[in-house]
Parts: structure tokens; sequence; C-alpha cells
């Protein structure tokens, strides 16, 4: 009988073992995804440009891609989108706007710059504006930014070239053309639901071993 009761003694710190891995590795699964539904705000993932750069020329391209699709028929009640490039003599610059289908980005194709006036010299400081300002799709929620560069004969030569398309990573992520994801996210995930479903087996076992030897100890 004594054998018996410290055996179900044991039997039970096991249980209780197990549960406490169980509910430790439902918490680490359940970690990534609230700190994903934390992370929804709509943000710029890769610019193109960066402020303050100075080019030879005015840029070919100016790509912006964005963590979630945005609005690109401008119908949303939120504003839709604005993108304005601006001269030093604070004159705006015509431009061709190119979404992708699935809204995650956008090219801004600069056109001509505008003649001065009569009389009119050009400003001594040449640095230009880019103004943009994009709305979610889901919910209207608004991003916008400024940055400057400037014209100088010794700057950067921008080829014009086509630009991969825009994925929607994170921050900082340079667009890439494959539309496989290959960082291994996936795999993590894995691993912890095997783990949890182990250690929730582990538990139940161990809790009906418990019942059972307290049925036939009665």
């Amino acid at each position: 009988m004594i054998r018996c009761l410290s055996m179900v003694k044991i039997l039970r710190q096991v249980a209780v073992l197990f549960a406490g891995v169980a509910a430790i590795l439902l918490a680490l699964a359940a970690a990534p995804a609230h700190a994903q539904e934390g992370d929804d705000e709509l943000r710029v993932t890769f610019l193109s440009l960066e402020d303050g750069s100075v080019f030879a020329e005015v840029p070919y391209v100016i790509q912006l891609c964005f963590s979630e699709p945005v609005d690109i028929d401008n119908s949303g009640e939120g504003g839709g989108f604005s993108f304005e490039i601006t001269t030093p003599e604070d004159r705006g610059l015509g431009k061709r706007i190119s979404f992708q289908r699935d809204g995650l980005g956008v090219e801004i194709f600069p056109g001509g710059i505008p003649a001065l006036p009569t009389g009119f010299a050009p400003a001594a400081d040449q640095t230009w504006t880019f103004e943009w300002r994009v709305t979610a799709q889901d919910d209207e929620a608004p991003a916008e930014g400024t940055l400057t560069f400037t014209l100088d004969d010794d700057g950067e030569v921008v080829p014009e070239e086509s630009l991969p398309r825009c994925r929607g990573e994170d921050p900082d992520s340079t667009p890439t053309v494959s539309g496989t994801d290959d960082d291994g996210d996936d795999g993590g995930d894995e691993l912890y639901i095997v783990l949890l479903a182990a250690a929730a087996i582990g538990a139940l076992l161990a809790v009906g071993l418990v019942g059972y030897l307290i049925r036939r100890r009665r």
C-alpha cells in the first residue's frame, strides 16, 4: 500500500511537470503570433532613395515597397496616395506612377525638368524634395514621409534599369524577383507544434496512468 501511494505521488508530480512544460511550449508558440499581431502598422520596407543623397541627375525611377498592400486607385476615404517631387525653385515635377497589382510596391518615374520662366535664375541650393503618402487597403491607415536629394555634376549616376518586385518583407530588406519565401520561419513553427503535441500527449498519459492506479487502489 505504501509503495503504491509513493508511486501515485511520483506520477502526480510527473503529470504536473508535463503540464507545466506544455504550458511553457504553448506560450512560446503563441509569442511569435502576438508579436506579429502587434506589428501590423503600415510601413515602408524598402526605398530606393536615401535622404540626403547626391545625384548627377534626377533619378530615373523612385521605388517604394510596403509591409502590406496599399490603396492603388485612390478610392479610399482615408486619402489614398500622393507622391510629389518638388524642384529647388519650389515647382512641382511631373511624374508617372506605376503600382504593383498586389499593392506591395510602387514606382514613380519623374518627368522632365520644367524650364524656368524668363528672368528666373536657378536656385543656388539644388536640393530637391520627395514627399509621399499612402494608405493601407484593409483599414486605410496612413503612412507618409519626406526626403531630400541634391543634384551635382559629381553626384551618383542612377542607371535606367528595371527594379525587382516588392514582397512586403522586413524593413531594410531589398526587393527580390523570386516569389518564394526562403527565410525558414515555417520550420520554427512546425518545431513548436511538434514539441507542444509531444508534451500534451505525455501529460495525458501520465494523468491517465495516475487515474488507473488510483482506481486499482480503491
